[in-house]
């Protein structure tokens, strides 16, 4: 795949806000306004709400305390291989990007226009500084934590002819927010999750 790596496919099957007005997505890919957005419980479960987040956008009931009680954060939060391997129900893929591939924005946004859903793997840093510009202040957990080596998920849910409008799990209100792609290439880190429509 241009601009990413395959590492995982899942194929197995299910068992069982304060949104701001939708913006325009890209022709064809899938409407920000389906993601619900969902807080995340604890400082460190951005992931295990991004997963709640695709998974009810692709109607699939789930229990937020449960699935996080699954996935057993540690003190830095859930990798993605073991979040990948949680996603049962929709196919799924784990790919490693190459965040400073100049392919890797189209190969998103080629993703989004086949109805994807993402979870990205940021740097907490980079998103720490947007939430500033964009007025979002701290989180129901304070300040997104921004040290060398902090990373976080996020939900990229559709694009615009700018940028991606993606849902940050650290906040509860200002939510879906719209980055845009030079700042997203900045705060990308390398692991994505893409669920398939």
């Amino acid at each position: 795949m241009i601009g990413a790596k395959h590492l995982r496919r899942n194929r197995s099957t299910a068992e069982s806000g304060d949104d701001q007005a939708a913006r325009e997505p890209a022709e064809g890919s899938f409407a920000a306004s389906v993601v619900t957005h969902h807080a995340q419980r604890t400082a460190n479960g951005c992931v295990p709400a991004c997963l709640v987040m695709v998974l009810q956008a692709r109607g699939i009931a789930v229990d937020a305390f449960d699935l996080e009680a699954r996935l057993q954060p540690s003190p830095r939060g859930v990798s993605f291989t073991s979040a990948q391997a949680h996603l049962l129900g929709p196919p799924s893929e784990l790919i490693q990007t190459d965040p400073t591939d100049p392919r890797t924005i189209p190969w998103i946004r080629a993703r989004l226009q086949e109805r994807s859903l993402l979870v990205v793997q940021v740097f907490s840093a980079k998103m720490a500084a947007v939430a500033v510009t964009a007025g979002l202040g701290a989180g129901p957990h304070g300040d997104l934590p921004s040290g060398p080596g902090w990373l976080h998920a996020v939900v990229v849910a559709s694009a615009t002819a700018t940028g991606f409008i993606l849902h940050d799990p650290w906040f509860d209100r200002g939510q879906p927010m719209e980055m845009s792609f030079v700042d997203f290439a900045e705060a990308l880190h390398a692991d994505v999750i893409v669920v398939r429509g």
